[in-house]
């Protein structure tokens, strides 16, 4: 993730392997969390710094979570009067898609 270094890297587009560091297994409660706590793929486009603070997170679930590793991606295709939409998507490891997500997000650029 270099874009968190500072420079702007590429489109807005972020993902990667997941899991708790503790082992805790994925469910009711922590989907949700992972979906909303990955660095926001506009970073990426702008460069880091700014804000993007979620105003709305829904969770659609589409299959139940495995044990260990998971996969997460999350893409904006709009950013307009100050409000961006990112959606995102959580695999198993073995290819299941666990759920879905859209979040709209208040965005703040980085200070120039």
């Amino acid at each position: 993730m270099e874009f968190l270094e500072g420079a702007a890297s590429g489109p807005p587009q972020v993902g990667g392997w997941t899991r708790f560091a503790d082992g805790t297994p994925l469910g009711a409660t922590t989907v949700p969390l992972l979906m909303d706590s990955w660095p926001p793929p506009p970073h990426r486009h702008f460069g880091f710094g700014g804000g993007v603070v979620t105003v709305d997170l829904t969770v659609h679930w589409r299959g139940r979570p495995g044990d260990g590793w998971h996969f997460v991606w999350f893409e904006s295709t709009l950013l307009r009067h100050g409000y961006v939409e990112v959606d995102g998507r959580l695999w198993r490891p073995d290819g299941v898609l666990v759920a879905q997500s859209r979040q709209l997000a208040r965005y703040t650029p980085p200070a120039a």
